[in-house]
């Protein structure tokens, strides 16, 4: 999923879904399985209504943009029926973004053949 084709797409989609929303995209990161995002939200926005906009939008454009992939795949969406979220609450920013750095070396290191467990330990 995450050519340089379909990269720019998913941030240009997450970028005008988040200024339309008044959704504060702090961090993303693109894989071919995975979009992990950190994203701020008010406390009057729900992170279903955030999730639903986004795959929605994501999925609509990903289908007008690249229909032959998904017919290759017979598939009728990019995206998988449920997502998991996690609230951080009020935390440092800083704290919420190497969070998200460990997760991509812990991504990286499995998509090179396995996770060096030290290496990852490290960055705890």
């Amino acid at each position: 999923m995450a050519g340089n084709d379909e990269r720019g797409l998913i941030t240009t989609v997450l970028d005008d879904v988040c200024v339309r929303a008044d959704y504060h995209l702090l961090d993303a990161s693109i894989t071919p399985n995975h979009l992990r995002l950190l994203i701020s939200l008010k406390p009057e926005q729900t992170i279903f209504h955030l999730v639903k906009t986004i795959k929605g939008n994501l999925s609509h454009q990903f289908g007008a943009e690249f229909p032959e992939r998904l017919k290759r795949h017979n598939a009728r969406t990019l995206l998988a029926r449920g997502y998991f979220a996690r609230s951080s609450g009020k935390v440092n920013l800083e704290m919420a973004r190497r969070y998200v750095d460990r997760l991509k070396l812990k991504d990286h290191a499995a998509e090179a053949g396995g996770v060096n467990w030290s290496d990852y330990l490290r960055t705890l």
